[in-house]
């Protein structure tokens, strides 16, 4: 187990719940707290979901995920382009 793994199963076992909590919802928030431990951590996007990529693993808390995921930035410029063409509708 590496470094990364050790520190998200420190996290994970910190309480019940915090599977559901960070993949239900608060996933970027996860993302921030390894970005704070693991300067180099990018977010990534997928089906919903953020993950960070740490020397070139994925990894959220359940630990390393082996599915395809695009960059977070890159999402968030495509929804930029779209909201800029009429194409999606931001309502509040």
């Amino acid at each position: 187990m590496n470094k990364v793994e050790k520190i998200i199963r420190t996290i994970r076992e910190s309480f019940v719940g915090s599977v559901t909590v960070y993949t239900k919802g608060s996933c970027y928030g996860f993302h921030k707290i390894l970005k704070e431990i693991f300067p180099d951590a990018v977010a990534f996007y997928k089906d919903e979901h953020i993950v960070s990529k740490i020397d070139n693993k994925y990894y959220d808390i359940t630990g390393e995920v082996k599915e395809n995921f695009i960059p977070l930035d890159e999402v968030a410029e495509l929804f930029q382009e779209l909201i800029k063409d009429n194409r999606f509708i931001v309502t509040e």
